[in-house]
């Protein structure tokens, strides 16, 4: 896996992991009382968290992460 390919899912992850936690205190919830449906809150937060970054990967305009343009564009 190349260096950027990492830097990628690291970004990934750790946007997908802060909006989970922060939705998790803000709720206020108890570890001792997750359950299935608030866990896919919490998933489902953080899956939509992840969409930006998603569309930054997309972007070939985008320095970062964006898709580079080939030659011939």
């Amino acid at each position: 896996m190349s260096s950027k390919t990492k830097s990628m899912v690291q970004e990934y992850f750790r946007v997908f992991l802060a909006t989970s936690l922060a939705l998790f205190l803000a709720d206020g919830a108890d570890i001792a009382s997750l359950n299935l449906d608030n866990a896919k809150l919490y998933i489902n937060a953080g899956l939509a968290s992840v969409l930006p970054v998603i569309l930054r990967a997309l972007n070939p305009n985008d320095g970062e992460f964006g898709k580079v343009r080939s030659i011939e564009d």
